[in-house]
């Protein structure tokens, strides 16, 4: 297997490991599946929008003085 280079490539790969370990849990005695799932899972969900700050107002040409 390659390096992953796209994010669609490393869900592939850490579902790979997780897969495996998994699989094969006596070998593996201190993985913790379930915060590898949790991570995985908050890896492939959207982070919420941020909304963008206030614009400054700004003078307008009529109430602007020298």
């Amino acid at each position: 297997m390659k390096f992953p280079y796209s994010e669609a490539e490393v869900v592939v790969l850490a579902e790979a490991m997780i897969s495996g370990y998994s699989a094969h849990a006596v070998d593996f005695p201190s993985v913790d599946l379930l915060s590898l799932g949790t991570s995985l899972t908050d890896y492939k969900t959207p982070a919420p929008r941020r909304s963008s700050p206030p614009r400054p107002r700004t003078k307008s040409l009529a109430n602007w003085s020298r």
